[in-house]
């Protein structure tokens, strides 16, 4: 009963960013490292995740087009007129050129797909995945602290 009311105490410290050591500290059983390592300030929430993608996603394809402007597949002008109107996909398109692989990046968020969100992110190119290094920094975070704490209820519930 103990570890079933700290799990639910974690679960909504997980969900609000909050703290959760005092709740871990309830749990008798061996918690993840992902877990323990949050445990003290939280993780970031899905909320805040969503509200920091569009600034991420804007830096990472202006450094993106800035990339292609000097390697000669956009002109320099074009590329300029693009990073200054800030104009990327917001629905999910196919392609593999930055402005489709970030819109599908924000989709996955924004459907609470971390995973694919960080599976996605690997296909920029180094400058831009280079832009975007702290929001995956704490997608990365979050992510797997969502995995420990699945990996902490199936154990409790042997």
């Amino acid at each position: 009963t103990q570890a079933r009311a700290a799990m639910s105490e974690l679960q909504v410290a997980m969900a609000t960013g909050e703290p959760f050591a005092d709740a871990l500290a309830q749990i008798d059983a061996e918690v993840p490292d992902a877990l323990q390592a949050a445990a003290e300030t939280g993780v970031p929430t899905l909320e805040e995740l969503q509200t920091a993608f569009p600034a991420a996603a804007r830096a990472a394809l202006a450094e993106a087009n800035r990339e292609n402007a000097e390697d000669g597949v956009i002109g320099g002008l074009g590329a300029f007129l693009q990073n200054q109107l800030g104009g990327r996909s917001i629905e999910p398109r196919e392609g593999d050129d930055p402005d489709a692989v970030l819109s599908r990046v924000g989709a996955a968020v924004e459907a609470g797909d971390l995973t694919t969100a960080l599976t996605e992110v690997e296909a920029l190119p180094e400058g831009a995945r280079a832009e975007m290094d702290g929001w995956v920094t704490q997608v990365e975070t979050r992510a797997a602290a969502d995995a420990a704490m699945a990996e902490l209820a199936a154990t409790l519930d042997n």
